[in-house]
């Protein structure tokens, strides 16, 4: 196995086609994790990545701050991992430098808390995110209150997802003012509250 995801890191790297890259359900040692970091950071085709169910030997998945540095990618999605201050700060600077990222996607992420403010203040700078899905985050009351104030000041973002985040009748009437004050997204998707 370990093997395989080497030869697949090498074919990652600069010169190759790929533009999709949906990475789910793997355990990365430290080499592995190395090899992943690597290819990520001199590929510049990649347009699309998906890092879904990703664990390492110590238990949660740390995505690496490389991965971040790619302002070519499209649609970024995270899932069940964790964004430590350093990763959180690399993608902060993506959302904020990119021109091309149009959809940012988290669901299970654990995201440190300086570092969920830096991302937030990000995406009122981003120019080209349009969708931004925040699915089954432990986040709290202040925490959602602080994204939507940060989405509200966002003129490009048309599809907010806030799916399984246990809103109540109080984000509710914070969703009402977002709504007010943000003309902009025409879609938002509130399943599992």
């Amino acid at each position: 196995m370990n093997f395989l995801l080497g030869r697949l890191f090498q074919a990652l790297r600069k010169n190759t086609s790929a533009s999709n890259l949906i990475f789910q359900n793997a355990t990365l040692n430290e080499g592995m994790d190395q090899a992943f970091s690597q290819a990520m950071n001199k590929n510049t085709e990649l347009r699309s990545l998906t890092l879904r169910n990703l664990s390492s030997a110590e238990g949660s998945y740390n995505v690496p701050s490389s991965i971040f540095l790619n302002l070519h990618l499209e649609t970024l999605n995270l899932s069940k991992a964790f964004l430590n201050r350093d990763a959180c700060l690399n993608l902060s600077q993506m959302i904020g430098d990119s021109t091309s990222l149009k959809s940012l996607g988290f669901e299970s992420v654990q995201i440190e808390r300086d570092g969920l403010v830096s991302i937030l203040a990000a995406i009122i700078m981003s120019r080209s995110l349009t969708t931004l899905k925040l699915n089954d985050l432990q986040w709290s009351k202040k925490d959602i209150q602080r994204l939507l104030m940060a989405t509200s000041f966002s003129r490009s973002i048309t599809k907010l997802s806030l799916e399984g985040m246990s809103l109540d009748a109080d984000d509710a009437q914070e969703l009402a003012k977002f709504l007010q004050r943000n003309k902009s997204v025409a879609q938002l998707l509130l399943r599992k509250n």
